[in-house]
């Protein structure tokens, strides 16, 4: 992937992957994981399945919510 080639929005940017995913006829465009890490850089990931999107944070910046 070209840094260059990503649409300044990260919302428009998701929606022309799902796009992209769904013309290719993808059988589950929606499910994405979701990585983040401690500050210490461990890693933790999960498999979650988009049915729109809503997103919370704590104070420190964790996603906590995906609706």
């Amino acid at each position: 992937m070209d840094p260059t080639d990503l649409d300044a929005d990260p919302l428009r940017q998701l929606q022309a992957w799902l796009d992209a995913a769904r013309r290719a006829d993808e059988p589950m465009p929606e499910a994405m994981t979701i990585a983040t890490a401690t500050a210490d850089g461990i890693p933790a990931a999960r498999v979650v399945i988009l049915r729109g999107l809503v997103v919370n944070t704590n104070v420190g910046g964790e996603v906590v919510a995906l609706h």
